[in-house]
């Protein structure tokens, strides 16, 4: 591959997960970084939004940065404190840290000669500016918390919370009855929250009723390239029946899954449906009164607590915003420019109505995707004008999945790229494997299943869940797979023999 006749100077707008990634897959392609965050810490949303009890919902061979672990491998759907801890050691053992500017908010990118920019920003109440040769924005999907005021809420005697950013203490839940306007992840993961804390009951109201699935279902997601749907939701569909609910059922459209957000992952959630601490309802509020939510079908539920967790707005109406001659984008590249990419988390881990496989899609990989190749654009131009050609384009296409599954499908008609994709599939699956496979996560499950069972105070339940003889069968041959892929796809380097050295930036005082 070509290599850089000299260090190319990129910014990275924003310090979370997916930044402090593309800056090390930067810094071994000897490209050049800074990182602008508006944050006073590294971390993203990990750190602005998640709670204390906060989890990664995937497994933790997904959501891993790559680095050595001396002391063991992250916990199995790591804490918040322990993945922003782990965050901060991997910005020092790389280094990174001295290219990141805090408290930096960008306001204006603007197009200069040459193909390059000018990032206006603002820290310490001064317009500052610096000049680069390219791009890379991972905002974050979470970007600004979506706010609601229903009518009547003023009159509510209990408390109103979003249950983000610890904006409600554990112990306050105890002895309450808690309502949760939402089905996301945020709303499920209150609900634990609430009840292993002593709630009485949640109710899960919303619009439209997202799927849960089985921690078991999304080990298999995970450890295949590519999973088949169709027995995966099977063996879902028992732990609805096992829980008695049909609501979460509904976006499960014969084998694909109908919706437009990634399913939750939590067994949690079907045992407290099953001994009656949760409860699920469909519609919207009409009014809150002194102690209950009436919904637009007149019917009312008793509430001591109220959680809105009404989801977030995303990156798109700020990007456009800070970068007006937006027109539209390539996958990652914007308006056909192979220097400035948006990382804009594209679920296209997700099944649609068009495919009967899924494959996982955690923000870390994406990254990893979209990062490894935007440095090869930027060192290989004119071979990524050809692959651009040929790429759907899109005004909006942060969350349209089938877009990026069309996007991704004309990329690996670069032989670089699909070798990568390969390979970096593979290396997926077997480091889920290598963790001990379905036994021993199985193992893990009902460890868990039986806390679950004392955080309610409800006798032992046997764990549900079952899976048929045949798993055991696909995953050694997963194995046996993977281990022929890596060996036969060595490892990609992007650009070999550069060492990074310091160069000139162009940082300017701008007067407001």
């Amino acid at each position: 591959m070509q290599q850089l006749t000299k260090p190319k100077k990129v910014v990275i707008i924003g310090a979370g997960f997916r930044g402090i990634t593309a800056a090390k897959i930067f810094q071994d392609a000897g490209i050049e970084f800074v990182i602008l965050d508006k944050n006073s810490a590294t971390g993203g949303v990990w750190r602005t939004f998640a709670n204390q009890l906060s989890y990664v919902q995937i497994p933790e061979s997904e959501y891993r940065f790559d680095m050595e672990y001396p002391n063991g491998l992250p916990s199995e759907f790591t804490p918040r404190d322990e993945i922003l801890a782990h965050a901060e050691r991997f910005v020092k053992t790389y280094g990174i840290g001295k290219n990141i500017l805090f408290k930096t908010e960008v306001f204006s990118i603007e197009d200069i000669s040459n193909g390059r920019y000018r990032v206006h920003y603002k820290q310490d109440d001064c317009n500052k500016a610096l000049e680069v040769d390219g791009i890379y924005y991972a905002g974050g999907r979470l970007f600004e918390r979506r706010t609601v005021c229903f009518p009547g809420e003023e009159n509510f005697q209990g408390l109103v919370r979003y249950g983000i950013s610890d904006d409600i203490v554990p112990s306050e839940y105890h002895g309450k009855k808690v309502v949760i306007i939402g089905c996301g992840a945020f709303a499920m993961e209150n609900a634990r929250t609430a009840l292993t804390n002593g709630a009485t009951h949640v109710t899960i109201l919303a619009k439209k009723i997202n799927v849960v699935l089985p921690r078991m279902v999304m080990f298999w997601v995970n450890s295949m390239r590519l999973a088949p749907i169709a027995p995966l939701l099977k063996m879902s569909w028992k732990m609805y029946d096992w829980a008695g609910t049909d609501f979460m059922k509904e976006n499960l459209d014969g084998f694909c899954i109908n919706q437009r957000t990634v399913p939750i992952i939590s067994d949690f959630i079907f045992l407290g449906h099953k001994v009656g601490k949760v409860e699920f309802k469909k519609g919207s509020i009409d009014f809150i009164d002194r102690n209950s939510i009436v919904t637009n079908e007149g019917s009312r539920i008793e509430a001591d607590i109220v959680l809105k967790c009404v989801g977030f707005e995303g990156q798109m109406s700020s990007f456009k915003k800070i970068y007006p001659q937006f027109e539209a984008v390539n996958w990652i590249w914007v308006n056909k420019k192979n220097n400035f990419a948006l990382d804009q988390d594209p679920e296209f881990g997700m099944t649609t109505k068009k495919t009967k496989l899924m494959t996982s899609g955690s923000t870390l990989l994406l990254t990893k995707i979209a990062a490894r190749i935007f440095a090869m654009s930027l060192i290989e131009p004119s071979k990524f004008e050809q692959v651009m050609s040929v790429l759907p384009e899109s005004e909006t296409a942060g969350y349209d999945i089938p877009y990026h599954m069309s996007a991704l499908s004309k990329l690996i008609a670069n032989k670089d790229i699909k070798k990568f994709l390969l390979r970096l599939s593979a290396k997926k699956s077997k480091s889920m494997i290598e963790k001990g496979g379905n036994g021993k996560y199985f193992e893990f499950c009902k460890r868990e299943w039986k806390e679950h069972c004392d955080a309610l105070g409800v006798d032992e339940m046997e764990y549900p869940f079952s899976y048929p003889w045949w798993m055991f069968l696909w995953e050694n041959w997963q194995q046996l797979v993977n281990r022929l892929f890596l060996a036969v796809l060595p490892e990609l380097n992007i650009v070999t023999d550069v060492q990074p050295q310091e160069v000139e930036w162009s940082f300017m005082s701008v007067e407001p």
